[in-house]
């Protein structure tokens, strides 16, 4: 039995479920938009009218699958455009006379790393007792999870599809 479709009408219920499903707080939007996208495509006035007018019509199905393609591809280009951007602004950073200016990304970096080690260390060679243990546990995973993986990430670069791995791979986590 397909557990997903089921409970995906569930969330008709608690909507809350698909930020569970998909570990992201715009899933609804998402969602909102896709029905939106199917009542268009179909000419109907309410989400479940268009499913039903999916289901009866291939013709439609294949002009739903061909519009949520163009939409995708159109998400896909704003991620790309946001990620040059962010490229695009170290070029000009690079370019100024100013040493601080140019080289602060890097002091940065430098500066958090440095934090981080001394952290790792401190926390491994002098455990805290009791409650602080639980402190430094969520102060290691934040270091971790993102605050050296986003330099890491933007130092090195980042893939599309390394970021949707990586969300799949929290999301295991979070359910282990």
């Amino acid at each position: 039995m397909p557990f997903i479709p089921l409970a995906m009408a569930l969330a008709n219920f608690a909507p809350g479920i698909i930020k569970l499903l998909t570990g992201s707080d715009k899933a609804e939007d998402v969602a909102a938009h896709v029905v939106g996208i199917a009542q268009t495509v179909t000419g109907t006035a309410d989400g479940d009218a268009a499913l039903a007018a999916l289901k009866a019509d291939p013709a439609k199905v294949l002009e739903f699958q061909q519009t949520m393609s163009a939409q995708q591809a159109d998400m896909e280009k704003a991620y790309l455009d946001d990620v040059a951007n962010a490229r695009a602004m170290q070029v000009a950073a690079l370019g100024q006379e100013d040493l601080f200016s140019k080289r602060f990304v890097y002091y940065f970096a430098t500066a958090w790393s440095l934090f981080s080690m001394a952290f790792f260390s401190a926390v491994t060679f002098f455990p805290p007792e009791g409650f602080g243990q639980r402190i430094a546990d969520t102060i290691l995973g934040v270091l971790v999870s993102t605050i050296i993986t986003g330099i890491f990430h933007y130092l090195y670069g980042s893939t599309r599809g390394s970021q949707a791995k990586s969300e799949l791979l929290a999301r295991a986590g979070e359910k282990a």
